[in-house]
Formats: structure tokens, sequence, C-alpha cells
């Protein structure tokens, strides 16, 4: 090799899918090592491991917002019937996946949202 500069890379994790063929290696059995995933270097403008983060919470607030939205209509049309099967089927009737969690985590904000309204409603009476 010359003794030219190295440029700088950003280093992104990448899981791994599939194994690799390592030459006799069985590529349909299981992992070929208990190592954590790779990590692979990507050329171009350097990004930190925070600024990823805080692009990755903004996407998920978004789309907890936006799921959110779904699941208060979903409740309103049902007369205020807050359920998780009044929640869930709004959402994956929208064909958008909902695991167990994620609506674990919506139901309790709704039930809180829901308690704020109805102590704010208690004192204006």
């Amino acid at each position: 090799m010359s003794g030219s500069p190295v440029s700088p890379v950003s280093v992104l994790p990448v899981a791994v899918t599939e194994a690799a063929d390592l030459g006799g290696q069985s590529v349909s059995g299981g992992p070929v090592s208990d190592r954590p995933a790779e990590v692979v270097p990507v050329t171009g403008s350097p990004v930190s491991p925070v600024s990823a983060l805080l692009v990755t919470d903004r996407a998920a607030d978004r789309d907890t917002e936006e799921l959110l939205e779904i699941a208060r209509r979903a409740v309103a049309e049902a007369d205020n019937k807050l359920t998780r099967a009044v929640v869930a089927t709004a959402i994956r009737g929208q064909q958008i996946p909902l695991s167990s969690d994620t609506l674990t985590q919506l139901m309790a904000q709704l039930r809180e949202q829901q308690r704020k309204n109805q102590l704010v409603d208690a004192d204006r009476s």
C-alpha cells in the first residue's frame, strides 16, 4: 500500500440477515458466529451517533403522533371506548403494522391523555 492519507469515514452498524459463504460452511445453517453484527465503514459525510439517534427519534415521534391520531378518531367513533381492540383494529385497518409493544405504549399515552381531559372537565364543573 502507498502512504496516501486515509479519508475520514462514518461507521454505521449493519444487521447481518444472512450467513456469508465461508468456504465449506453451510449458508443455510445457523449464525456463522456468535459475535455481534459487523460494523461496515460508509464513505461520505460523517454521521455522528447522536445525530443518527435524533433523526430516528423525530421519525418515531412523527409515527407515534400519526398512530395516536388514528387511535383518537377510532375511540371517538366508538363512543369513547378506549380499548386495545378498538385502537388495534383502526390502525391495522389503515394497513399499518402494529406490534403488541407499540399498542401497549399507545394505550398508556391515550389513557393518560383521557385522564388529564377528565381532570380538566371536572375542574370546569
